[in-house]
C-alpha cells in the first residue's frame, strides 16, 4: 500500500492558531496512548509494528 501525502496544509486564521495553542500546551497522554507507545495491549488490540 502506498500513501501520498499532501506536502501543503491550508489553515484558516483561527484553525491556525488553535494548532498553534495545542503545540505550545499539549493535552497529557491518554492511557491508551501510553500503552500503545510501550507496545502493550489496549483493547484486546496487540498494536502493529513494522517488521
Amino acid at each position: 500500500m502506498e500513501l501520498v501525502v499532501p506536502p501543503r496544509i491550508v489553515l484558516t486564521p483561527e484553525s491556525f492558531e488553535a494548532v498553534v495553542r495545542m503545540i505550545e500546551n499539549p493535552a497529557p497522554p491518554t492511557a491508551a496512548m501510553k500503552a500503545l507507545m510501550a507496545g502493550e495491549t489496549v483493547a484486546g488490540l496487540a498494536v502493529l509494528t513494522a517488521p
